[in-house]
């Protein structure tokens, strides 16, 4: 009452004694809407009806979903909070996480059928095992492969005949002339809307997680978090099929991302050998469906697209580690390399039936750059790597500032998010033709590296529109015109000087188009704009050092570091990518300057801000566990964060009708604590997760089947979702079966985690991070169950509002081990007792169609 009234006098609201509200009146309504905060959303974006009902009581107040969600919304405005945040965690801290992100179980339960799967495995041996483990990586690094050499010629082909066509209109005498404008520009610019209207029909009307890279999911995923249908063959024909028109259509952006997410995809679906959108199940590969061994499908096909996108498997497999993977061994090194050198060496294949006299590279080729460094220019290269620190730094504060007014402005609706394609792809259009046919200069082709023949292609990427055509070329078309792989490589290998105007013409609207592009719904990725702004300011840095003190450098060199430095600022890698563009660039020597330049350019970033990837992910408040615990929780231990019990202690010997009741009242619970006998002072005997329960009642696991049950019988299947929900099944049993008792010890997970109630909050922390854990139940140092830590309950976190009363500070106020004050707790706060939803609640919500998109 004390901390209410101070609170109304700090804030200016009047107090009980001038006509405002009582204290104790707030905070008997605060906990009842928290309470509902169960079971309706209170983000404001859609109207989700549950799955058991629609109306809910309040106090004594019968309440739609509507209904509660306004008196939430406004009652957490007057108090201060976020709309949007959910209230998991104890009265002491309170998540902003999103409740509708499920967490994998990347730790195996340990009960009877494990145990006995073991004894089989040990007398049948593991060979068999492993062989079919290395036959699927090997077949996941192929397909990547061929999906990454069909994208690239599919981009390829479609980039020929727009230009066939516009260069048709663009074209001048031969002694040069004035280009057209009217006539070209439509048709430049007709042709780039329609190709990108393709690309955002399959984001908005077939797959929304196929807009962007698909690195931020992918990293999500692999740190323990279930994006529904992030790795789902839809996702798949989504991501790779627009990606053809998004890049096709002149937008600034790169293939290599969906890339990345195709192969993690591929990986997935080919490791588990089943399709829950087709209900397919080839039953083949059901050793390989746990959460834990799908996680090493899904990262190595990640690294196999990094490896098909660059030909730079070394570089995929630390890309694996630095930037997605969250959990790493020495085994997993060597099965990711391997599936991603048969993805690199399956792209070579490709070209060499393409192109007998094709190099050996992936399908981003920027060519040998072989100029060497001096000692003495590092202090240069650590300016460099400052500078694309800064640089990566403002494009991720003002991509994530738009990415905020977008949400607002434009959010889910269909139609909003195609017009802001068309409308940004016109921007792209008008700017790049105008410049291209209106400001441009006529310069020499003897300047260009190989007469402006492509090294890697033998093509020609000088553009003469408007010039000479066998002296001159258009700068401005060379620049914007081509692909930016060749506008990459095209400054890699310039020896001689590229004016300054061409310069800063080329990387002031491409970094702010770039910016437009990145987050609209068109499958997009980031490493290819990235290189090209960085190879700009490098070019730019090195003529000034040139031109004004006379070092004699490499102007392509400082190109390649610049690119190195300003992806580094923006995406925060370091060594994976410093080795992803020694690979691509044939130069091993080039190891010190960009590992220098690349670190310089992240700790300048991280100075800021955090990277782009990161930065979505916390704007969509998903509960990604970082390596660090957040700051401020440092002295905070296990009973700040846990949820209480609010449900229902199961016994050993549960009948039927109290696991379906349990099943029905607690639709958000995913895991029940067991004792004896069901008693909240018994000690601990073990926890069983919904999913066992819901599959116990569909066998029929009671009477003289109690205990006949196989770990085969839990493997996921195909019709996963049908088989998840409860109502179904109470319709069939008769009223003996549900006087039946069923068996939980043999399907129970005997030895879950367990921490004591004062254990310090970082090593609850750490456990979580290092462990994959999903649960960890809070006992007291009797092991009688007091509560449940999920992993909402450690991300996203801010202190309680001072209604609820004062923190812990020190050691000797907090709670013994033995005795926890109950009115430490909120009831109901996290919804469920580990803030994790099951699928059929998922399947029955109406969520948002970019519940998740990163870019």
């Amino acid at each position: 009452t004390v901390s209410v009234l101070y609170w109304q006098k700090k804030n200016k609201r009047p107090t009980p004694q001038e006509g405002g509200e009582d204290p104790m009146s707030m905070r008997q309504d605060r906990e009842d809407l928290l309470t509902s905060l169960r079971q309706v959303s209170v983000n404001g974006d859609e109207d989700e009806d549950m799955l058991f009902g629609d109306a809910y009581r309040v106090g004594n107040d019968e309440l739609t979903p509507l209904d509660v969600r306004k008196r939430t919304a406004s009652y957490m405005s007057q108090m201060g909070s976020a709309k949007e945040a959910v209230a998991y965690g104890s009265a002491k801290w309170v998540s902003g996480a999103r409740y509708y992100y499920e967490s994998l179980d990347f730790m195996e339960v340990e009960n009877d059928l494990v145990k006995e799967k073991r004894e089989r495995m040990m007398k049948t041996g593991r060979p068999l095992f492993d062989y079919k483990r290395w036959m699927l990586l090997f077949v996941i690094g192929m397909l990547t492969g061929t999906t990454a050499f069909l994208i690239d010629k599919g981009i390829e082909n479609i980039s020929k005949y727009k230009w066939r066509w516009v260069g048709e209109q663009m074209d001048t005498p031969p002694e040069g002339g004035t280009i057209p404008f009217l006539s070209p520009y439509l048709t430049f610019a007709g042709i780039n809307i329609i190709l990108c209207c393709v690309a955002a029909a399959f984001v908005v009307y077939v797959e929304p997680l196929a807009a962007g890279s698909g690195i931020p999911e992918v990293k999500c995923y692999l740190n323990g978090i279930r994006i529904y249908r992030v790795v789902r063959l839809k996702t798949l024909l989504a991501k790779a099929t627009g990606i053809l028109f998004s890049v096709a259509s002149g937008l600034p952006c790169g293939k290599e991302g969906p890339m990345i997410h195709s192969g993690s995809i591929i990986g997935a679906g080919i490791a588990t050998g089943k399709s829950s959108k087709l209900h397919f199940d080839t039953g083949f590969m059901k050793e390989y469906r746990g959460d834990a061994e799908k996680r090493l499908f899904v990262t190595a096909g990640a690294a196999a697209g990094v490896a098909a996108a660059f030909g730079a498997p070394v570089g995929g497999v630390l890309f694996a580690v630095e930037e997605v993977g969250s959990f790493w061994s020495l085994d997993m090194s060597v099965q990711v390399f391997f599936c991603a050198a048969f993805s690199s060496l399956a792209v070579n294949i490709y070209s060499k039936f393409q192109d007998p006299l094709a190099p050996a590279s992936g399908q981003t080729n920027f060519g040998v750059v072989d100029e060497p460094y001096k000692v003495w220019e590092l202090p240069y290269h650590a300016i460099l790597g400052v500078i694309g620190g800064l640089i990566g730094a403002a494009f991720n504060q003002l991509n994530i500032n738009l990415t905020k007014i977008r949400k607002k402005y434009v959010g889910t609706a269909p139609v909003k998010r195609i017009a802001e394609v068309v409308v940004i792809n016109l921007m792209v259009s008008t700017i790049l033709f105008a410049l291209t046919a209106r400001f441009y200069k006529c310069e020499s082709v003897d300047e260009l590296y190989l007469n402006g023949t492509d090294s890697v292609t033998g093509e020609t990427y000088a553009r003469h529109y408007g010039c000479n055509a066998t002296t001159e070329y258009n700068n401005m078309a060379t620049m914007f015109f081509a692909q930016t792989e060749a506008n990459i490589r095209h400054m890699f290998h310039q020896p001689a000087h590229i004016d300054y105007d061409t310069l800063f013409v080329h990387f002031i609207p491409f970094f702010f188009l770039t910016i437009l592009t990145y987050g609209i719904a068109v499958p997009s990725g980031l490493f290819l704009p990235g290189l090209a702004l960085g190879a700009s300011v490098g070019r730019i840095y090195a003529q000034a050092l040139h031109d004004a003190f006379g070092i004699e450098i490499s102007f392509g060199a400082y190109a390649c570091f610049g690119a190195a430095g300003v992806l580094a600022g923006i995406v925060r890698m370091t060594v994976s990518l410093s080795v992803i563009i020694m690979e691509a660039t044939g130069n091993n020597t080039y190891v010190i300057p960009l590992m220098l330049i690349t670190c310089t350019a992240k700790l300048v970033g991280d100075l800021f801000n955090h990277g782009i990837y990161d930065m979505h992910i916390n704007l969509q408040k998903i509960p990604l566990l970082e390596n660090h615990l957040e700051h401020g929780l440092e002295t905070a231990i296990a009973a700040d964060v846990m949820n209480e019990l609010d449900a229902p202690i199961l016994p050993c010997d549960p009948t039927v009708k109290t696991i379906l009741h349990l099943l029905h009242d607690k639709p958000n619970h995913q895991v029940f604590i067991v004792t004896k006998n069901g008693g909240k002072g018994e000690s601990l005997e073990g926890i069983i997760l919904r999913r066992y329960l819901l599959i116990m009642v569909r066998m029929g696991a009671w009477g003289l089947n109690a205990r006949s049950l196989t770990y085969e019988d839990f493997v996921k299947s195909a019709h996963e979702r049908v088989i998840m929900k409860p109502q179904k099944y109470a319709l069939s049993l008769s009223p003996n079966d549900l006087s039946q008792k069923m068996d939980l010890s043999r399907y129970m997970d005997r030895y879950p985690v367990t921490v004591r109630v004062d254990t310090p909050l970082p090593r609850v922390f750490k456990l979580f991070r290092e462990l994959g854990l999903r649960h960890l139940v809070v006992v007291t140092h009797t092991m009688q169950p007091c509560g449940i830590i999920g992993r909402k309950c450690l991300v996203h976190l801010a202190p309680m509002d001072p209604i609820v009363g004062p923190s812990y500070h020190t050691a000797e106020r907090r709670p013994s081990a033995d005795r926890i004050p109950t009115s430490l707790f909120v009831a109901g706060h996290g919804g469920s007792s580990n803030g994790d939803f099951n699928d059929i609640d998922n399947s029955s919500f109406n969520v948002p169609s970019d519940a998740y998109r990163a870019e």
